[in-house]
């Protein structure tokens, strides 16, 4: 884990020191790669310098795109949890006005 790796983005050798995986890295320069061959083809693109800002922005979107639906999600998840524990202390307060024991695992001795 960790060290050296040599990788080819744009068609450019870099050297990069890195954390991770050694396939994590080429993993992303071939994310990488395969981003800016898409860009070339869908805008006819040619300069390396202009593909490479071109992907750039395109991957950021795709962060922030995700970031955002991961956020929606979170929401969604609190906004559940919210009305199911409503409906838990409702059912518990109508079940302790009709005189029904709510026993809960904390109130159960184990021999």
């Amino acid at each position: 884990m960790g060290g050296r790796v040599e990788i080819r983005v744009a068609g450019q050798k870099f050297s990069v020191t890195h954390d991770h995986d050694e396939t994590h890295i080429r993993e992303l320069a071939q994310y990488v790669n395969d981003k800016i061959a898409e860009l070339r083809r869908r805008t006819g693109a040619v300069a390396t310098h202009s593909l490479a800002l071109l992907a750039a922005l395109d991957i950021a979107d795709e962060r922030f795109q995700e970031r955002k639906r991961r956020q929606e999600l979170e929401e969604e998840v609190r906004n559940r949890v919210t009305r199911l524990l409503e409906q838990v202390k409702q059912q518990l307060g109508e079940e302790e006005q009709s005189g029904v024991t709510v026993r809960t695992a904390a109130d159960v001795e184990i021999d």
